[in-house]
């Protein structure tokens, strides 16, 4: 992951404690290729809880609470997520599947392919 070199995202969601970030994720706008057909997506990025407010749901909540405004308001067809393999179970509950398709994505030196999971 580290060697990937991450779009700026276009829009950033957070949840506050008060007038303290508690969490936070950023989303990513694109059009993706699936199947050859043009999709437009939203790109989940850095789904954050700060330590002190981990382990409460905040970030679940955010993500949960936020995600139909994708598809309303940004018009997003489907939710793309690349993420460890570790994190597959947290986004599994909050309702993501696993692809069983590779997903090629650019860089500056050229295609890729996406070695770990990604959901939808």
């Amino acid at each position: 992951m580290r060697e990937t070199r991450w779009a700026a995202p276009d829009w950033s969601f957070q949840a506050f404690d008060g007038e303290v970030l508690a969490a936070f994720y950023n989303l990513v706008e694109r059009t993706v290729s699936i199947d050859g057909v043009p999709v437009r997506i939203a790109g989940l990025n850095n789904l954050v809880t700060l330590p002190a407010y981990r382990g409460r749901g905040i970030a679940s909540r955010l993500l949960l609470d936020s995600q139909a405004g994708w598809f309303d308001t940004l018009g997003a067809e489907c939710g793309l997520l690349l993420c460890a393999d570790a994190l597959l179970p947290f986004y599994s509950r909050l309702g993501w599947r696993e692809t069983k398709v590779p997903v090629s994505y650019v860089q500056p030196e050229g295609s890729r392919v996406w070695p770990r999971i990604a959901c939808c």
